[in-house]
């Protein structure tokens, strides 16, 4: 009997051990000559987590995770480009260079993966907006229940430069319902309308700026972190007054989960840095030289000037026309809850080891 017994223990631990591996999805990659870090998150509820991971000397990383379904993640390399990836059991998946895609990069590995990758090659291709649309009809109405559609939305229809908000609510009406009640999803359902020139949960473009003291600053730098980021120019008198009340959200707000990001919209770079020492402006400033014409000013329809909006930890807008007078009671709560999350994934990570 105990022989039996122990058979049976052996053959359990064995299609335990089995499943664990089947269930393993691993992601190799290169993005550099030189150390580096890059950084994986979810998109939706799914995968709340925010993993860095660290290259070696020759810029090569790995990443690893258990996994018994398909988990859409964003990928945020050293130099601001996202690249989606779609985490399947059971697969080593392998991040290349590929000229055919608009950020320069694709996965190799999963069914999902290179469904993803096939449509996006043929989206990147087109010349209008009107082909876009054609192919993307044909591709929601072939596969409505594929978690591809969650990216493809994204890119496609609600991170454009005029979002619309009509069409956008009928490509999510003619998903599968269980899709439709994914985070992503449900959250441009109910604030689709909100703002008709930016539709909520829009990715904020990649950047590379220097501030005021030289601190070299780009969309990475400000990953795992609430930021609010506050168009403004010295040449305004009401942007410069209301820079006054981020003093308030510096003092009150913790800065290991919260930062402040002001882009000035000022070519005179010297009257620009006088003008931050002499009113003592907190966070990290710096200048759009190109003013409207700038690179992330013409990914959003901003009227005026002052004008902040919030930017999740994902590196996507949470709220747009940010009062500067009463963001203290709206972002304060956020951060914190953040910060909640983030002690008790590491309190799960050390009990797990």
């Amino acid at each position: 009997m105990n022989r039996i017994l122990v058979y049976t223990l052996l053959v359990l631990a064995l299609i335990s051990c089995a499943g664990k591996e089947s269930g393993l999805y691993t992601l190799n990659g290169k993005v550099g000559d030189t150390e580096c870090t890059v950084y994986l998150f979810g998109i939706d509820n799914r995968y709340e987590r925010i993993d860095s991971i660290a290259g070696n000397d020759a810029g090569e990383f790995s990443f690893s995770m258990n996994t018994d379904t398909v988990i859409p993640l964003m990928l945020l390399l050293p130099d601001g480009v996202l690249v989606p990836v779609y985490a399947e059991p059971g697969i080593e998946a392998q991040l290349r260079k590929d000229k055919g895609m608009k950020n320069g990069w694709c996965i190799d590995g999963g069914t999902t993966q290179t469904l993803h990758d096939s449509i996006s090659r043929e989206l990147d291709a087109c010349k209008s907006d009107s082909q876009i649309e054609k192919i993307m009809a044909e591709f929601l109405e072939a596969n409505p229940i594929n978690d591809v559609n969650i990216e493809i939305i994204r890119r496609y229809a609600v991170d454009i430069k005029e979002p619309k908000p009509d069409k956008i609510r009928k490509q999510i009406s003619g998903l599968g319902g269980l899709l439709q009640d994914q985070e992503f999803f449900a959250t441009i359902k109910r604030k689709v309308d909100h703002k008709k020139s930016n539709t909520v949960s829009r990715s904020f473009p990649a950047f590379n700026y220097t501030t005021a003291e030289g601190k070299e600053v780009s969309l990475p730098t400000y990953i795992r972190k609430y930021t609010l980021v506050t168009f403004w120019a010295t040449w305004d008198e009401e942007s410069r007054a209301v820079m006054q009340s981020l003093r308030e959200l510096k003092e009150n707000v913790d800065s290991t989960y919260f930062a402040i990001l002001n882009i000035a919209l000022d070519s005179n770079t010297i009257k620009w840095k006088e003008c931050v020492t002499a009113d003592s402006i907190v966070g990290d400033n710096v200048a759009e030289r190109k003013g409207w014409n700038g690179g992330v000013l013409k990914e959003f329809n901003i009227p005026s000037l002052p004008y902040s909006m919030l930017l999740t930890p994902y590196q996507r807008v949470n709220r747009y026309d940010v009062d500067l007078n009463s963001a203290l009671e709206v972002i304060d709560p956020l951060v914190e809850k953040h910060k909640t999350q983030l002690k008790e994934q590491e309190q799960k990570k050390k009990k797990r080891k």
